[in-house]
């Protein structure tokens, strides 16, 4: 029964990765990519993102056991941000995790290749990701086969994706070179399509595909507008012209005074001519406001806070102040560990399966939160903890790593409860506790009576 349904299942598995090889890029992609050269606002989103996610701070990690041997630790290179983070923290107290400062893997990340930066490799991919929903990276080896450039490839020259019996990328370069890529040499990254998962991936901008056309259009419109010297469309005419007066006027009328350079020179008829104009404003036409309006469907769709954008017309010091701290957790973050989680399956394993790539966090901690903390319990930071706070130079040394405690204070250590049973001297000593504490209790009642009297008996004493 077991070896039926394998083969079923490996039946199925084998007819959705056939299909995914033949799959097309989807039509319009590079018209996308261009527009990112020409779209006011989908250039300012999608390059303020690209940026960001290219700034990010790698750092690489490996486990060891309690004989200081590095070993493979699943649980971190699978568990989400959070978890990781904290496991990386906690262990690297611990001395179970250490980081590797100088690797390949990481000069690889930094160098990119010779044209582009790894700044420019990660920027560009991004791109790719928010335009298209794909990203490719090419690898190229030295002579001993180690990974020593990545070459970030546009998604529409990949024209074929690889299947089980042909695993080959087919590429297309701009000079119509056609090469068949192994599957081992390439990184890929996708936002998969709900429609077609298995297929090529789907990019944000493009469910802005008529928005897009719409701001274009006004904006082509905005440009033609002017280009006439702002004046509206005409109509021209006048009696007794027929159709070779009518040629011969248009002639006249565009030789001397279309462009902006003919703006005001005037025109002189021998005859009665009148000229209609076909009133149009661009208020007439809510240019203004249907271009906010695409601009706020651009914003609203990346999900991007407008203040990062430079729209604060509706904003508050709050709102802008809140705006790093969503930016970096809800748009920043999300893309770094799509990131991440591609490159450590795919690029990490050809250095070693053992390394742990990891990120130093974009999100900005809440810097008045901490600040309300250190108010609270000032005596648990150290000296050079609140310099920092003030942007001043650290103190270091014993003074500035000291802890200021109050004279009435005193640090005593948390011990853990002692979970072993108790000895036959406690369990008696407990037994009398309660006695003890009954008894304590009834001779204070007797003598604080007496106490009070005899305090009442000085105090008049010291008045006579």
């Amino acid at each position: 029964m077991g070896n039926v349904l394998r083969q079923m299942t490996q039946g199925v598995s084998s007819h959705l990765v056939k299909s995914r090889g033949w799959t097309p890029i989807r039509t319009g992609s590079r018209e996308l990519m261009e527009l990112y050269s020409s779209s006011p606002w989908l250039r300012a989103i999608v390059n303020k993102i690209g940026k960001a996610v290219a700034e990010t701070d790698w750092r690489l990690y490996v486990a060891k056991n309690s004989n200081g041997q590095a070993i493979y630790d699943s649980q971190i290179q699978r568990a989400s941000f959070k978890t990781r983070q904290e496991i990386i923290k906690e262990k690297v107290d611990l001395n179970q995790v250490v980081e590797i400062i100088d690797h390949p893997l990481l000069d690889l990340i930094h160098d990119g290749n010779d044209i582009l930066s790894g700044n420019n490799v990660f920027q560009v991919t991004q791109h790719h990701m928010d335009l298209v929903g794909e990203g490719y990276w090419l690898i190229e080896r030295d002579g001993m086969g180690v990974p020593i450039s990545l070459w970030p490839l546009p998604p529409d020259w990949v024209k074929r994706l690889p299947t089980k019996k042909n695993p080959f990328y087919t590429i297309n370069f701009v000079d119509s070179s056609h090469v068949e890529i192994p599957i081992t040499e390439m990184i890929t990254f996708r936002d998969p399509d709900p429609a077609n998962p298995y297929g090529r991936g789907t990019g944000i901008a493009r469910s802005l595909g008529d928005e897009l056309e719409i701001d274009e259009y006004a904006s082509k419109h905005a440009k033609a507008f002017f280009y006439n010297r702002a004046r509206p469309d005409i109509i021209i005419y006048g009696d007794n012209i027929n159709s070779d007066d009518a040629k011969r006027l248009e002639e006249k009328w565009l030789e001397k005074h279309q462009g902006f350079w003919n703006s005001f020179k005037p025109l002189f008829f021998s005859r009665k001519i009148e000229v209609k104009e076909l009133t149009q404003s661009m208020e007439d036409l809510q240019m203004v406001p249907m271009r906010k309006f695409e601009r706020d469907t651009f914003i609203n769709v990346f999900g991007i806070p407008p203040e990062k954008l430079g729209v604060v017309s509706d904003s508050k010091r709050s709102t802008i102040t809140a705006a790093d701290f969503f930016w970096a957790k809800d748009i920043i973050r999300p893309r770094v560990e799509l990131m991440r989680e591609g490159i450590q399956r795919g690029l990490v394993p050809q250095f070693d399966t053992r390394l742990i790539l990891d990120y130093i966090t974009p999100v900005i901690q809440d810097e008045e939160m901490e600040q309300k903390v250190m108010n609270i319990a000032p005596f648990a930071f150290k000296i050079d903890d609140f310099r920092d706070r003030a942007n001043v130079e650290r103190l270091g040394g014993d003074v500035g790593n000291s802890l200021v405690i109050p004279l009435n204070s005193e640090l005593r250590p948390v011990k853990e409860q002692d979970e072993s049973p108790p000895t036959p001297e406690e369990e008696s000593l407990q037994e009398l506790l309660p006695n003890l504490e009954r008894d304590v209790l009834a001779d204070l009642e007797e003598r604080l009576p007496l106490i009070g009297e005899e305090v009442i008996k000085k105090i008049e004493s010291q008045k006579d």
